[in-house]
């Protein structure tokens, strides 16, 4: 399985491929965000992208969940996710901050 991420001009959509990348279906029903980056670690996946917003899947990227920083005041773009494993994870901004969870997101 794999994934990218891209956008139209109006909102961002991931995209998933389960036969190596010879075709990709669109995952439906996502927040209307530019997502810029997309990382697993095994069944746990998160994307980030602009205002800063980022999602988080448990299940191979079938459903995702919303978490953002507007609680530490972030409304910047995030522009790179790196997944250590399913509750470590690091995010970097447009404007330098790097956030880092041990918590799978949750703080």
């Amino acid at each position: 399985i794999g994934y990218l991420s891209g956008n139209d001009g109006t909102r961002g959509y991931i995209y998933r491929t389960q036969d190596g990348g010879k075709s990709y279906e669109m995952v439906e029903n996502m927040v209307g965000s530019d997502f810029l980056n997309v990382h697993f670690a095994g069944n746990t996946g998160y994307a980030v992208g602009t205002q800063g917003v980022f999602i988080k899947s448990t299940d191979g990227g079938s459903s995702w969940d919303l978490y953002n920083l507007y609680a530490n005041n972030e409304q910047d773009t995030l522009t790179c996710v790196y997944t250590y494993n399913a509750n470590t994870i690091v995010i970097g901004s447009s404007n330098g901050f790097l956030y880092k969870s041990t918590n799978g997101g949750t703080s």
